[in-house]
């Protein structure tokens, strides 16, 4: 009797230790699943919208940047469907990089849809498209022109013009005055530029070797112009030194995007995402050491 009686108080401590250490775990705040880190601070989102081109900006204060629209008929499949699901309602700063319908055509269905509640930038100036006209309508008293050196600030995002309507030099056509900015955020930066142009010939002029003394190292690189044959040249590439680069062009397109030579002076700095081959690509910013970038598919 002895001996059960022994057991029993055995036993019965054996389990109040359990329990001790459970109540212990518990008021330690020890969680079977802890939450996995969800890098929401700064997004980045390079919309697949055909061959056009569309970048999202969402900051962790809640504002939201648009540079370019892409199409009407990109913006209408891809980019307005991608705002309704993060449940964004408003613009507050967008930027138009140059007037062709690729990259403008779809503010005026973006802006009616989503409201712009800031300004819009561009390069300034006129362009005689119904693309544009619809432009010009939908921002009305909100256009503005950006210019190089301006310093746009979305709470801790700081966002920079280096190049815009080919300033200081003699443009032939509309993708020379495309501007470009880098955005700035905790160390983080990304660069976008239109359709810039690197090389002089008759058509156009070289705008990416005449920036590039003032351009500094960037983690992300936008292809310029889809990353044609005559852009993203070894000047601007070398200037930037980019980690990773970015191509946005739509599956099996007519202009043969991204050409190989534009590829290959990319790939001896950066490792690179195309949104025809992964749809939209999604760069979450903590700071310049942690960052993930995914892809849709």
């Amino acid at each position: 009797m002895l001996y059960i009686k022994s057991l029993i108080m055995r036993i019965l401590f054996f389990a109040f230790s359990i329990v001790l250490i459970f109540l212990t775990s518990c008021d330690r705040g020890v969680a079977p699943n802890p939450p996995v880190n969800s890098y929401n601070d700064f997004v980045a989102r390079f919309v697949y919208v055909g061959q056009a081109d569309a970048t999202l900006i969402t900051t962790p204060n809640g504002k939201t940047f648009l540079f370019d629209a892409a199409t009407a008929s990109g913006a209408e499949d891809y980019l307005i469907p991608l705002l309704d699901s993060l449940r964004i309602n408003h613009i507050d700063v967008a930027i138009a990089s140059h007037m062709h319908s690729d990259h403008i055509g779809g503010f005026d269905d973006v802006f009616e849809a989503v409201p712009l509640t800031g300004f819009c930038y561009d390069h300034g100036g006129e362009y005689h498209t119904d693309a544009y006209d619809d432009y010009i309508t939908a921002v009305a008293d909100r256009r503005r022109t950006i210019s190089i050196g301006d310093t746009l600030n979305i709470g801790e995002v700081e966002i920079v013009c280096f190049a815009s309507g080919a300033e200081g030099m003699t443009p032939i056509g509309e993708n020379e005055k495309s501007v470009a900015i880098i955005i700035s955020y905790k160390g983080f930066d990304l660069f976008l530029g239109g359709d810039l142009t690197g090389i002089d010939n008759a058509n156009q002029i070289d705008v990416e070797s005449h920036i590039a003394p003032n351009l500094p190292q960037v983690e992300l690189y936008q292809s310029d112009h889809h990353s044609s044959r005559y852009c993203n040249n070894e000047t601007i590439l070398a200037a930037l030194r980019p980690l990773h680069s970015v191509i946005s062009c739509g599956i099996d397109n007519m202009y043969g995007f991204p050409t190989p030579e534009a590829v290959a002076r990319m790939s001896v700095w950066s490792d690179i995402y195309r949104t025809d081959l992964s749809g939209t690509i999604t760069v979450s910013v903590i700071d310049s050491s942690d960052y993930v970038i995914s892809t849709q598919h």
